[in-house]
């Protein structure tokens, strides 16, 4: 397990405060609206959900389940989302035995790396959902949205000490379907500073890979804006819902 979904997972809730996933939460709501009954509360699924911070903006109008490999992470969102159904699991083989009206795969979709690894997880979705629901992709980057190497670094404090993070990312060129991410974090106390060092890969998947993928799976999907930001992130999603040809065979 990497070790910011584990042995640096209590940094979470410092490192990403609720307030920072207010604007996509908005987005989301937009998105989703069309597919929601006025008066109903439906039934919502994030896959990798981490610590719930964006499905806490959710909990109120929606009845809500989440699944996340991390045993941290879901202890951190049992914390902040009391309501919610919990499960650890992998996105792409669970089976929930439910079927939900919106389904909710964020950045968590980059650890889909390799283009079985995004088959296999919109597949997986496709089962889960409701006839008339609508399933979101929300990818950091697809290939025509990164722009190149970044670099990113914060600093925040705890109760007891100051975390520095400092993020470089880089697409490797030995493989070209994949961003790298390493995360370099300080943690100093009253006495000393702990170093660590994460080391994360994600899938870079084209646009025709997405369609393929989502194709696969029986779905319709349409690429829709996202959010705006100057670099590309966050600035895709991916809309879908069953095709005519699943819906008879459910």
């Amino acid at each position: 397990m990497l070790k910011m979904y584990s042995s640096l997972s209590y940094l979470w809730p410092f490192l990403n405060p609720l307030e920072e996933f207010s604007k996509e939460a908005e987005r989301i709501n937009q998105i989703i609206h069309p597919f929601v009954q006025s008066g109903t509360r439906p039934a919502m699924l994030e896959f990798g959900s981490g610590g719930g911070r964006l499905l806490s903006h959710f909990t109120r109008n929606f009845e809500t389940h989440v699944v996340d490999l991390s045993t941290d992470m879901i202890k951190q969102s049992k914390v902040l989302n009391p309501s919610t159904i919990h499960t650890v699991g992998d996105m792409r083989s669970i089976d929930l035995g439910k079927a939900f009206d919106v389904i909710l795969i964020g950045d968590s979709i980059g650890y889909a790396v390799s283009e079985e690894d995004l088959i296999s997880t919109i597949g997986n979705c496709a089962k889960h959902l409701q006839s008339g629901g609508v399933l979101i992709l929300a990818p950091d980057w697809t290939a025509e949205t990164f722009r190149g190497n970044n670099l990113w670094s914060c600093k925040v404090n705890t109760h007891s000490s100051e975390v520095s993070l400092v993020e470089y990312q880089w697409q490797p060129d030995n493989a070209p379907g994949e961003i790298h991410s390493l995360f370099v974090f300080m943690v100093s106390g009253k006495e000393d500073t702990m170093v660590d060092v994460d080391h994360h890969r994600f899938g870079l998947h084209s646009n025709s890979v997405w369609k393929a993928a989502i194709d696969s799976a029986q779905l319709v999907g349409h690429p829709v804006h996202f959010l705006n930001n100057e670099s590309g992130l966050s600035s895709l999603a991916f809309i879908c819902t069953l095709q005519e040809s699943a819906l008879d065979n459910t």
